[in-house]
């Protein structure tokens, strides 16, 4: 919860951690949050509660537009939430949604919203993008925390696709893509990868570089 609201209010990231010593889940908490956001989210509840529990973040790039939704639990005991399209600005026909920390995938609408149950303390941070049925989208990723802003060029044909990643750092993790049809090949650098079929469109793809 905490990685998590520091990557989306664009704040000041320290980590004063014996970096040697930490968990290797640990670091790789802190290695998705680099680089870091430098955008201010909309705290969706700023008016109606003691502690903001809903933020909002616009992102676009080669990937397209999309938001990052964000879900807390602050409380001392396991919470049920509702992931609304309609309340994070998506109210019309379906909506993509990956959830950065456990790669959860699917569609959402406003008819019919996601019910979750977030441990004490815990968050849901989904990238939500418009569904097109008819064309390839990213859906996300667990490369960086914006689930987007690590591509740095998306290209179409009708029978390829080609995308361009960059981080400052080592990452690893799947790219989830939204595909009209089924995958013949998948390469990264020209070697031949694997996939697996999420269910509907989607499909995951795992990257190392």
């Amino acid at each position: 919860s905490l990685a998590t609201a520091i990557a989306l209010t664009g704040g000041y990231l320290l980590l004063s951690d014996d970096l040697p010593k930490l968990p290797a889940e640990r670091v790789e908490i802190a290695r998705a949050l680099f680089p870091v956001i430098d955008r201010r989210p909309e705290v969706l509840d700023w008016l109606d509660a003691e502690t903001p529990a809903r933020l909002r973040l616009d992102l676009e790039g080669p990937a397209g537009r999309w938001s990052l939704a964000a879900l807390f639990n602050w409380t001392d005991q396991p919470a049920q939430v509702v992931l609304n399209p309609a309340d994070f600005g998506r109210a019309e026909g379906e909506t993509l949604y990956r959830s950065f920390w456990d790669g959860q995938t699917g569609l959402v609408s406003a008819q019919k919203p996601l019910t979750l149950t977030l441990p004490a303390h815990g968050v849901f941070l989904a990238a939500l993008r418009a569904f097109n049925p008819a064309v390839p989208q990213v859906a996300g990723s667990g490369l960086h925390v914006s689930q987007g802003q690590e591509i740095t060029a998306v290209e179409f044909t009708r029978e390829t696709i080609e995308i361009s990643l960059s981080l400052p750092r080592r990452a690893a993790g799947d790219l989830c893509l939204s595909l009209p049809r089924p995958p013949l090949e998948a390469c990264l650098d020209g070697v031949s990868v694997p996939w697996r079929a999420l269910g509907g469109s989607l499909y995951a793809f795992p990257l190392a570089f």
